[in-house]
């Protein structure tokens, strides 16, 4: 079902980095490093007293962090690319955002939060998957699945996750080098593709 959704891309991002749906959402094109395969965090979609509006990460915010990215995944993201491209000629003048949004409505403005949990419930339900999962739960996932196989030490996982440190024993494990870092990668596309 989502592997034929327009919002394919997001919902392998949200799967195979562990970002938080907000700082999915925000992404921009510039975000994207196409020949480093990696994605910045730069900002994030938050919903405060009804109002959705960008929250840019300053420089010291754990949560402002480069992710690593797989050829296979980097290749799904070009392929939205495209697709948006395409959408946006469709458009014509309805399409009037000022910035390069990665994931977009129909006038090329940034996703809401609200929207995309209710196209995530949509394809829940018409997957014949629990209806009750989240989709944070995808993060969570990722995590626990990284956690469980191959050696990926917490660190890696919290560094990945941009959070500023993990409440466990586990803070003083090891250094993280990028051949760690490219098996976590490694090891999740060959089970998922």
């Amino acid at each position: 079902m989502a592997d034929t959704h327009p919002l394919r891309a997001l919902w392998y991002i949200l799967v195979f980095t562990g970002m938080r749906r907000g700082e999915a959402v925000g992404l921009q094109w510039d975000d994207v490093l196409w020949d480093a395969k990696k994605l910045c965090i730069r900002r994030e979609t938050v919903k405060v007293k009804g109002r959705t509006s960008i929250h840019e990460y300053g420089k010291t915010d754990h949560s402002n962090r480069t992710i690593d990215c797989s050829e296979w995944l980097m290749g799904i993201v070009a392929d939205h690319r495209e697709l948006q491209h395409y959408a946006r000629v469709q458009a014509g003048a309805a399409w009037k955002t000022t910035r390069p949004w990665i994931f977009t409505n129909d006038t090329g403005n940034y996703l809401r939060p609200d929207s995309v949990y209710h196209t995530f419930k949509w394809l829940l339900t018409n997957a014949a998957l629990p209806s009750t999962t989240r989709i944070h739960d995808l993060r969570h996932g990722m995590a626990t699945f990284w956690l469980s196989s191959h050696g990926i030490t917490p660190k890696v996982v919290t560094e990945r996750h941009g959070h500023a440190s993990i409440a466990s024993p586990c803070t003083s494990m090891g250094m993280c080098y990028p051949p760690c870092k490219l098996g976590i990668l490694n090891s999740t596309d060959h089970r998922f593709q």
